[in-house]
């Protein structure tokens, strides 16, 4: 959907439409509601290209009630990255205090990173906005966030397996192998000779690749 279509399908919303479908959704909090429809909006067109009149239009809630719970814009964005970042921080944390030894643990942690980036397109494209942003003011808040939590337990993990392993490069090195892997799914499935082109076979690929990664943590 361009642009401009999906600033004309949220303006022509009805009236009292933001407030059903709070309501419709477990009774969500105005908050939570502003907090989803931004989220979206932020996933489908970049920081830059949307504005609180569109964030007003998607939610049917005028501005100054957003300015309210948020305050601007920027603190919009930062707590939509703090839910976003927040959330794949708490699932990877999870599976690195699973049960097991440190192999089965990094396995796990593995597939959870693969299947969390897989499946939520929503933090994948904010995600990949966020790698293009030059803001090192934004890159900071969300290493603070997410990334630095999740490389330490990841670093203390490979040093089990290894120790040393977890001090250098390596845990970067997976961690974006991770990343640039799943951001790479649309095109490398038109890859004639790549095995596992087909959609059929992603869950082969899936565990071909977690067999890899691990083997290349071990072998580090």
């Amino acid at each position: 959907m361009t642009e401009q279509a999906l600033r004309k399908q949220t303006s022509a919303r009805p009236k009292g439409s933001g407030r059903a479908r709070s309501r419709a959704n477990g009774g969500t909090s105005t908050r939570e509601f502003i907090l989803d429809e931004a989220t979206k909006l932020f996933a489908k067109l970049g920081y830059d290209r949307v504005t609180v009149r569109d964030i007003s239009a998607a939610t049917n809630l005028s501005m100054p009630t957003l300015y309210h719970h948020f305050g601007d814009k920027e603190k919009l964005y930062r707590e939509v990255e703090s839910k976003c970042y927040g959330a794949l921080r708490d699932r990877l944390l999870s599976a690195l205090e699973t049960e097991g030894d440190a192999e089965e643990r990094l396995r796990n942690f593995v597939a959870h990173m693969y299947d969390a980036l897989l499946n939520d397109t929503v933090f994948r494209n904010i995600a990949v906005r966020n790698m293009l942003d030059p803001s090192a003011v934004n890159h900071k808040f969300l290493v603070s966030v997410s990334m630095q939590h999740v490389h330490g337990g990841f670093s203390q993990l490979l040093n089990e397996l290894r120790p040393g392993t977890g001090d250098g490069i390596a845990p970067m090195v997976i961690l974006s192998g991770i990343l640039g892997f799943v951001l790479m799914s649309p095109a490398k499935r038109q890859l004639g000779d790549y095995p596992y082109h087909q959609r059929k076979d992603a869950p082969l690929e899936r565990e071909t690749f977690i067999d890899f990664v691990v083997s290349a943590a071990l072998n580090a």
